[in-house]
């Protein structure tokens, strides 16, 4: 089998799928690999009960292609994963794109040969590769984080995780589930849990922001619209700070014109008893002053008050200590309804905190806790995860995981790492990435990938990689935008300052300038004849 490529393309989600189809348009041999025997990527991996996305399915979709878009119907305004992984293997027949993509291969080493030019990758299976360019496509959220919890081995019960939830579900009817980690994953997990399993205990670290999702049946009407519209409306998500167009009927969160500073108890009252969950997220100095935040954080805690029957068990849901809007915002309908039922326990790990793992469960200081099955939804380690976690090689004999370990994570454009030519990573740190629909910022970086290549060749070069200086430049922009937002907030630890993995520096990983800004920065690069790229 004739394993030399133009590029080789690691992983078959959202980025590597259309990085097959749009290099191969533009007359590439390409392979992609992945670990998976499916393609989907993030939602081929995560499928446990209640996994969802929480943008749109109208606007979190392929853009590239009207036929795609008129082929297609959604079931829902937010899909499911098992929706959203049918149609990206809708998308892979379609397309046609299972002939360049190599399911069950495993990457485990990739290394820059300098005299050839060239990548040469291996995987798991004695297989190898070589590839002119290196897309790696293998997620901003791939690699899971392990909690090392003391005594693991020593359960006798079953071990589930969200990162990796099998295929065939386990009946849990008769069950009692410990869940331990209450982000995205645990929190949309335990809303599907609690409605399945005899009895749930969710054991918190750290209370979560929780708003409602406002899902529903997918509206045909919004769907035909979309299509109507589609070759005016999709341009405008590169125009908008959240790559959101709005044809699906939502933008983001309102963008506040009053501040919550000077307000009175009454107004504030006011806005509670007409906005609701989305009274704290009203005001226009509430995500650029910790007063102001904490302010409109209190507002906030009201509303689990209102919702939550139980006072001691509503206190340990209210987020303390922890800034609004400086981690994503997790959408699920019904999370806090869901601790007035009865199958429902909530152990705050701050007030009692888990000591070890036992052949029965859990035993936290205040006492043990039966369980039959574990799930564990503690996270990814973010950004920079499936780019650390094998060896990848670039001039000199230097390893990534050693260059961004000594130096921090600097990228040009969150796209290309100096001293690595001809690799490319799709929604990579320093991009608006997470902070963006993910799959429009895909779409704009695979372009500008093969732009950047088609350049190559047309200077006659054999690789494309940053400058040092721009390549500083660019992550000290990334840093300045960051500066005085929740972000960098010094009490928050979140997954995009690397905080939930043990000995990570602690960096924000992503553009906080909004995606609207960042494409006009890269046209300017682009524009002014590939600024800050070298051709050699």
């Amino acid at each position: 089998m004739n394993n030399e490529f133009d590029v080789v393309v690691v992983g078959a989600g959202f980025g590597g799928l259309y990085a097959v189809h749009h290099l191969r348009e533009l007359g590439h041999r390409v392979v992609a690999l992945e670990k998976g025997d499916g393609v989907g990527g993030t939602w081929y991996w995560n499928r446990y009960p209640g996994a969802r996305c929480d943008v749109p399915s109208l606007e979190y979709s392929f853009g590239f292609s009207k036929e795609l878009v008129e082929k297609w119907d959604w079931t829902e305004f937010m899909a499911g994963q098992e929706e959203i992984e049918r149609y990206l293997n809708f998308v892979a027949d379609h397309l046609e794109l299972r002939r360049d993509i190599r399911l069950g291969v495993e990457v485990t080493r990739c290394e820059f040969d300098e005299a050839a030019a060239v990548w040469n990758v291996d995987a798991a299976d004695g297989s190898h590769y070589q590839g002119t360019f290196l897309v790696m496509a293998a997620g901003s959220l791939s690699v899971p984080v392990d909690p090392k919890l003391p005594n693991a081995d020593s359960f006798a019960g079953t071990w589930l995780t969200t990162s990796h939830y099998p295929r065939n579900r386990p009946d849990l009817s008769s069950s009692r589930v410990g869940l331990i980690g209450t982000g995205s994953s645990g929190v949309q997990a335990f809303t599907a849990l609690v409605e399945e399993a005899a009895h749930v205990t969710v054991f918190q670290r750290t209370a979560s922001y929780v708003f409602p999702s406002h899902n529903r049946p997918m509206d045909p009407a919004m769907q035909q619209r979309a299509r109507d519209l589609h070759e005016q409306l999709r341009p405008l998500q590169r125009q908008t700070p959240l790559g959101l167009g709005g044809f699906a009927g939502f933008t983001g969160p309102p963008q506040g014109t009053e501040p919550i500073l000077g307000s009175t108890v009454e107004q504030r009252l006011a806005v509670l008893e007409q906005k609701g969950w989305m009274a704290s997220r009203v005001w226009s100095d509430a995500l650029q002053d910790p007063e102001a935040n904490e302010m409109a954080a209190d507002m906030y805690r009201e509303m689990i008050r209102r919702t939550v029957d139980d006072p001691e068990i509503a206190e340990a849901l209210c987020p303390r200590g922890l800034p609004m809007g400086c981690k994503r915002v997790i959408l699920a309908n019904g999370y806090f309804d869901a601790y007035n039922r009865e199958n429902v326990a909530l152990l705050d790990l701050r007030s009692d905190p888990l000591v070890t793992v036992t052949p029965n469960g859990i035993r936290t200081e205040k006492g043990d806790h039966d369980l039959d099955v574990i799930v564990l939804a503690t996270g990814f380690d973010g950004m920079t995860g499936a780019l650390t976690a094998m060896p990848i090689v670039g001039r000199g004999g230097e390893a990534l995981s050693d260059v961004w370990e000594g130096r921090g994570v600097e990228t040009l454009l969150g796209l290309q790492v100096a001293g690595f030519p001809n690799m490319f990573i799709p929604s990579g740190p320093g991009s608006t990435s997470v902070l963006s629909n993910v799959v429009v910022n895909l779409e704009h970086h695979i372009e500008l990938v093969g732009d950047l290549i088609a350049e190559m060749r047309r200077r006659g070069a054999r690789a494309v990689e940053p400058s040092v200086a721009a390549q500083r430049g660019w992550s000290k922009r990334v840093n300045e935008l960051a500066e005085g937002t929740m972000y960098t907030a010094a009490n928050c630890h979140s997954w995009y300052l690397g905080s939930n993995v043990e000995g990570k520096r602690r960096q924000l990983l992503a553009y906080v300038g909004g995606f609207d800004r960042y494409v006009r920065e890269c046209d300017v690069m682009v524009a002014d004849g590939y600024s800050g790229f070298e051709f050699a």
